[in-house]
């Protein structure tokens, strides 16, 4: 027969009474869920900042989809390791620009992870009608300076 294994608190060491068999992993689980010591309520809040933030990033990837723009594996990576950073507070904040998409992974004064994008939408016709009527202004003033 095996031994009962109790929830402990990884950070306080409370002890707490299971409500099921319970292998190592779920105790461990079971305790910081339950624990009232600040260090357990912090390590509940990055849990959940880091349960957002891949949240974020799908939606994100959904986003970008929908836009004919491709959300590489690489960038998600970076974007998950740089928030995972953050929310460390390892780093402040951090942008990534991938044109046409300017990325910003930062937390709010409340502590919630926040993902910021801009994404840059722009027709090269456009731009090119702009030059031309720029030259075209330059034109008509170099011709009317001589007359």
């Amino acid at each position: 027969m095996s031994e009962k294994i109790y929830p402990i608190c990884k950070f306080c060491g409370a002890t707490f009474i299971p409500l099921k068999d319970m292998t190592a992993e779920e105790a461990e689980t079971y305790a910081l869920g339950q624990c009232d010591c600040e260090d357990a309520k912090e390590y509940r809040k990055k849990e959940n900042n880091i349960r957002k933030l891949k949240l974020y990033i799908d939606d994100f990837e959904n986003y970008c989809t929908s836009r004919d723009s491709k959300l590489t594996e690489e960038i998600k990576t970076i974007m998950l390791n740089s928030g995972r950073m953050i929310i460390n507070n390892e780093i402040e904040a951090v942008n990534i620009k991938v044109s046409p998409i300017n990325i910003k992974i930062s937390m709010n004064s409340n502590g919630n992870i926040v993902l910021n994008f801009t994404y840059k939408d722009s027709k090269k016709t456009e731009v090119v009608w702009c030059l031309s009527l720029l030259l075209m202004k330059i034109k008509i003033r170099t011709y009317s300076h001589y007359w």
